[in-house]
């Protein structure tokens, strides 16, 4: 029940900005964040990604059990997702819950945010030092050579 919970702290980043219409989670593992926040906005399209195939094939289980339509369950590391044109730049939101440090994340996240979306880390009791670490992040929209586009990455415990 408290990861549940804790997922649904992630709508508390969406304040003052519009609920995401498609958005990723990186190193699902049992399916949170991502399918508790599906639950609360069914209208969400959904990605989810684990690297380990018997997390993978569990969370398909919980989709189809459950009857949720547009989530996707993608077999596969971060690293490769991201520089996968099907996904890359293809989110309003990227999400992830204990994957990597916060530098390591954000080169996960970034990626896969569209211009104007954002990124969300869930981290644990090191997140002040990891944030002074990762200071401000910067990502350049491929799609643009000429512009920079900034990418809120929100980190919360």
């Amino acid at each position: 029940m408290k990861h549940f919970l804790d997922s649904m702290t992630c709508m508390l980043a969406w304040h003052g900005r519009p609920k995401p219409n498609a958005l990723i989670d990186i190193g699902t593992g049992a399916g949170l964040p991502g399918i508790a926040l599906k639950i609360m906005l069914p209208e969400l399209r959904l990605t989810l990604v684990e690297s380990v195939g018997k997390k993978a094939e569990f969370c398909r289980h919980i989709v189809e059990t459950l009857g949720l339509s547009q989530v996707m369950v993608v077999t596969g590391r971060a690293e490769d997702i991201g520089q996968d044109p099907a996904h890359r730049e293809q989110y309003d939101w990227a999400t992830a819950r204990a994957v990597a440090n916060l530098p390591v994340l954000a080169e996960y996240l970034l990626p896969l945010v569209r211009v104007g979306g954002a990124a969300l880390a869930q981290k644990g009791q090191n997140t002040p030092q990891e944030v002074q670490t990762a200071g401000r992040c910067q990502w350049r929209n491929k799609k643009s050579t000429e512009s920079r586009a900034e990418c809120p990455l929100f980190v919360g415990q």
